[in-house]
């Protein structure tokens, strides 16, 4: 008589679907991050916050390096309103996502096409 293998499927099933929720909050929440510095970056840039900036590499290049998004942007007595500040966080938010859809797209497709750019931009400034 054959021995027949019992598991339990629904906790496997229900494990997989966890470390899936799990995966997109940390996603969420970098990519959150990564367009709140990318406003506080761009704000400092349009009001010269590089000028003034403790990091000398900043004045130099004359915009804010990634090393120092917020280093620039703290000196700075501007400050967005809050509602206006989320706005512009939530159109980078989901600039990101469309770009992040769209390559999945094209990755179902075989295409070869490179990283978006803030992707490539977010990877030099892990990386260093």
């Amino acid at each position: 008589m054959a021995r027949t293998t019992i598991w339990d499927e629904a906790f496997l099933k229900q494990r997989a679907v966890n470390a899936r929720a799990a995966a997109l909050a940390r996603q969420t929440d970098a990519d959150w991050e990564r367009a709140q510095l990318q406003i506080k970056r761009e704000v400092s840039d349009v009001h010269r916050g590089f000028a003034c900036c403790p990091d000398t590499r900043c004045r130099r290049a004359r915009r804010c390096l990634p090393a120092a998004y917020l280093a620039c942007f703290d000196i700075l007595r501007v400050r967005l309103p809050y509602a206006v500040e989320q706005e512009l966080i939530e159109d980078v938010y989901a600039e990101m996502q469309a770009c992040r859809r769209d390559a999945a797209k094209e990755k179902a497709g075989h295409s070869s096409s490179p990283l978006p750019l803030w992707e490539r931009v977010a990877a030099r400034s892990a990386d260093g």
